[in-house]
């Protein structure tokens, strides 16, 4: 099983999906008859063009793995890579995590205090959303679901189900597992454990007060609701 080097986006962007299939193939690994490629890009699932881009450019069989978090925690973690990606480093110095969250506040909710619900950062975490429209191209059971806590909590179970899920021979082991704060896998072939890198940035990461937290949930639960029963899933943000 190989994968793309980096982020691609073959279907989400028109003049990359306008070059042809030929050069979105040419942006994967080169693999193996036994191997499958997979793509990652964090742009598909919420685009509402992919969908169809992909089952007219790759037919029907197409399997999706896909990845949530907390929406709120979502959100919170989209606008602060945005705002590391736009910002110069010397306007990152001085900032707190709790003047970050107030200047997240000030993007998002209005002056009547309303939440600016059509803003990207808010509406790419409406999971039951965008499945509702990928389930017009394909059916559930060529979803994966995976919870970014079992990623951390429990890596070798998520794994298996990877596994099973691509229809591969299993090859993960309990055993190859350690836990330290983050997952970290240890081959057979290497002495060497591999663990998730812990990302961090000079931004200090937002802080929301109580209030903004409190709007966003709100504004997510029924989004939630549908999709744990879009997907005969539960999930620990849920109902909060």
């Amino acid at each position: 099983m190989s994968g793309g080097g980096g982020v691609t986006t073959a279907f989400s962007s028109t003049t990359e999906f306008e070059k042809g299939l030929v050069y979105c193939k040419s942006k994967l690994p080169f693999s193996y008859k036994n191997e499958i490629n997979l793509e990652k890009s964090p742009s598909y699932f919420p685009t509402e063009s992919v969908p169809k881009r992909i089952k007219e450019s790759l037919g029907g069989k197409v399997k999706f793995i896909i990845c949530v978090r907390d929406p709120v925690e979502r959100a919170i973690s989209d606008f602060h890579h945005t705002s590391y990606l736009r910002m110069r480093h010397r306007d990152m110095w001085g900032r707190t995590r709790e003047s970050e969250g107030e200047r997240f506040a000030s993007v998002f909710i209005d002056e009547n205090g309303n939440l600016k619900s059509n803003q990207t950062v808010i509406t790419e975490s409406l999971y039951a959303v965008h499945l509702r429209h990928w389930l017009q191209y394909f059916t559930l059971d060529q979803f994966l679901i995976i919870h970014v806590e079992d990623i951390r909590r429990n890596l070798s179970k998520v794994m298996t189900e990877v596994e099973a899920f691509l229809n591969i021979e299993p090859f993960f082991k309990f055993e190859m597992f350690k836990y330290h704060r983050r997952s970290c896998v240890k081959l057979p072939t290497s002495d060497n454990a591999y663990c998730a890198p812990i990302w961090g940035t000079e931004l200090a990461h937002p802080r929301l007060n109580k209030t903004v937290t409190r709007m966003l949930r709100d504004y997510y639960r029924p989004f939630n609701r549908e999709f744990e029963s879009m997907t005969n899933r539960t999930f620990s943000w849920t109902y909060l």
